[in-house]
């Protein structure tokens, strides 16, 4: 099982390619917050259109306590919504699949396992469910689409890929 961030699901859908997520995983879990933020709050942008189908398809929103969300948010500094993250990753066992920095460092304090959206990509290629070239296509168009990713990153994951090719 799997919980979504919007740092995933918006890069994603932008380059045609949230099926990766599904792909990967038999049970992919969000929140009210993400919903809100990518579905309601994202209208009018790309991809959003596809987010909101692959909510009414795939992904399945849990409840988590607002209140609770708020408390975390506001000592670790962090929005409701990343906050509300952590509670069903934790509560769940799941690992939680981000491309936030600041949420991946508190899931890291609370023993969450994580995945980057990069690790995603690694992941998929390892386990024969793209190809190598594949991979780089993705990765490719995530930065184009805005992703950012340092250089190094960027170019050790390539090189990791073309090992796996």
């Amino acid at each position: 099982m799997v919980v979504i961030d919007s740092s995933v699901l918006i890069p994603l859908s932008k380059i045609g390619q949230l099926e990766l997520i599904r792909d990967n995983f038999e049970e992919v879990i969000t929140t009210e917050y993400v919903y809100d933020e990518v579905v309601e709050e994202g209208r009018g942008r790309k991809g959003t259109w596809k987010i909101k189908g692959s909510f009414e398809e795939w992904i399945e929103i849990k409840a988590v306590d607002r209140g609770v969300a708020r408390d975390i948010a506001e000592f670790e500094g962090i929005t409701a919504a990343d906050a509300s993250l952590l509670i069903l990753a934790e509560g769940t066992s799941s690992v939680l699949l981000t491309n936030d920095r600041a949420l991946i460092m508190i899931a890291k304090t609370r023993n969450i396992e994580y995945y980057w959206l990069t690790t995603l990509i690694l992941k998929s290629t390892k386990e024969g469910k793209i190809k190598a070239t594949e991979g780089k296509a993705i990765l490719t168009d995530l930065v184009d689409a805005g992703m950012n990713l340092k250089p190094r990153v960027y170019s050790r994951i390539l090189l990791i890929l073309d090992d796996l090719g």
